[in-house]
């Protein structure tokens, strides 16, 4: 059975930190910051370091500095990723991750607005049938 949750060593305690409460995680300097949804940990490890420590169904490294929570994933183009209403760039080097860590149903737009002015239509024209 997979955990659920991590633990991070804050104040010579160990304090338990659950994998749907973590948004993102960024690389600053030789520190890392955990940002969660209560408060950010500041870690003294490597961002290769945390990536190991954590589920890759859950989480995806996008950038050498940055790794995402797929649960606060709310869109993402090939130049970047919105998390938790915060943009970022998605780097050449793990736009495959991305990729193979999310599941994309694809969308044909001139269909799709083609359909719009359809329903459109059909609904003006069945409000006119029914004024008369």
């Amino acid at each position: 059975m997979q955990r659920k949750y991590i633990f991070v060593r804050k104040d010579k305690k160990c304090l338990k930190v659950l994998y749907n409460d973590i948004k993102y995680i960024e690389a600053v300097g030789r520190y890392v910051n955990m940002v969660t949804i209560n408060e950010v940990h500041l870690l003294l490890l490597s961002i290769g370091q945390v990536e190991k420590q954590l589920p890759k169904d859950r989480f995806c490294r996008i950038h050498r500095s940055h790794i995402i929570s797929l649960d606060y994933t709310s869109q993402f183009d090939n130049e970047t990723i919105i998390v938790a209403g915060k943009e970022f760039p998605i780097s050449r080097q793990y736009r495959h991750a991305l990729n193979e860590s999310t599941n994309v149903l694809c969308c044909d737009e001139k269909k799709t607005n083609e359909m719009k002015d359809f329903v459109v239509k059909k609904l003006a024209r069945s409000t006119k049938l029914n004024e008369n």
